[in-house]
């Protein structure tokens, strides 16, 4: 599973608490704060501090698929982390090695308004261990306010 942008990354992590999501993001932000003097800020101050975070924790994962299914721990979740304060649209790619049924889901758009993770709003989506390859893109196509 791969984020097709710079200052948007995936994790996978803890899905089920949402302490740890807060935690993370104070972290990232005690990390990577914005206000420094970024000399790349053309888009505003949480520009750099995006593409930082987005590098620190990676644009792809790799889980394993059993039976259409993405076979995750008991509490792990993926997580794709927004960066920005105003992002537009997110694109996912699945390149899955699967059956004609489930290569349905090889190309994921996600659109959201600030994200599904916005460091700043803490706006989340999680999947979760069992969720279908074609519940990926319903779930990743639903349009965030």
């Amino acid at each position: 599973l791969s984020v097709l942008h710079t200052s948007a990354s995936l994790a996978l992590n803890e899905s089920w608490d949402p302490d740890v999501r807060d935690d993370m993001e104070m972290m990232l932000n005690k990390i990577v704060p914005e206000g420094l003097p970024y000399r790349h800020s053309c888009e505003g101050p949480d520009d750099m501090p995006a593409h930082v975070k987005a590098c620190f924790l990676g644009s792809s994962l790799t889980i394993p698929i059993t039976d259409g299914k993405l076979s995750l721990g008991t509490w792990q979740g993926v997580w794709l982390c927004e960066h920005r304060d105003q992002a537009g649209s997110r694109k996912l790619k699945n390149l899955a090695k699967a059956n004609m049924a489930q290569q349905r889901a090889a190309a994921v758009i996600a659109a959201s308004r600030g994200g599904l993770w916005t460091s700043h709003r803490s706006k989340w989506e999680t999947l979760r261990d069992g969720v279908d390859i074609d519940d990926v893109t319903k779930m990743s196509t639903r349009t965030r306010t």
